[in-house]
């Protein structure tokens, strides 16, 4: 059988938005964000967190970068959302076999 879930995307909903989940129960935050290292033609890695891990680059929202990240994407997501997206992965996890 293949998993076409890659090890890095079933870290995150595993065990990383479990633990944001926690600390958002404990001290409250809006946004999980992050700054994209991709300066390829074709923006693999930003398609990457958009697609698998459910990120957007907000039109809405903005940050002030440091100088060593100033070439680097920003993403971010909802915080309140990410269980149930968290949900939807693993109910589609494996795709239904023909």
């Amino acid at each position: 059988m293949n998993c076409p879930q890659s090890l890095g995307t079933v870290v995150f909903w595993h065990i990383i938005v479990n633990i944001i989940v926690d600390v958002r129960k404990q001290i409250g935050c809006e946004y999980l964000f992050l700054f994209a290292a991709d300066d390829s033609e074709d923006e693999h890695l930003i398609h990457y967190y958009a697609d698998q891990m459910n990120f957007m680059v907000p039109t809405d929202l903005a940050t002030a970068k440091p100088i060593y990240d100033f070439s680097c994407k920003f993403m971010c997501q909802k915080v309140k959302d990410l269980a149930q997206v968290q949900e939807d992965f693993f109910n589609h996890f494996l795709p239904d076999e023909a």
